[in-house]
């Protein structure tokens, strides 16, 4: 199971440029946030949205998108210079 997505983009010079978007494994969610996998599971589909872990879910969810993404196309970058 991979945990990442290439979103491609033409750019305005007419080549492709893409950019890599991670997808946050439950089991790394859970293990940020002293959750559970099943938890974590029932706040991305939508079955729990409330309480202080949920939020922590949520919370955790975005923040580990964001910075693997980043981390993954920084890597990119330097990597492909």
């Amino acid at each position: 199971m991979s945990i990442m997505n290439s979103n491609v983009k033409q750019t305005s010079k007419g080549s492709f440029a893409t950019s890599i978007e991670v997808t946050v494994p439950p089991r790394m969610t859970a293990l940020v946030t002293n959750t559970s996998v099943d938890l974590v599971n029932k706040v991305r589909a939508g079955k729990r949205g409330t309480g202080e872990k949920a939020k922590r879910v949520t919370l955790a969810d975005d923040l580990l998108q964001e910075g693997m993404s980043k981390l993954m196309n920084d890597v990119k970058a330097k990597v492909n210079k």
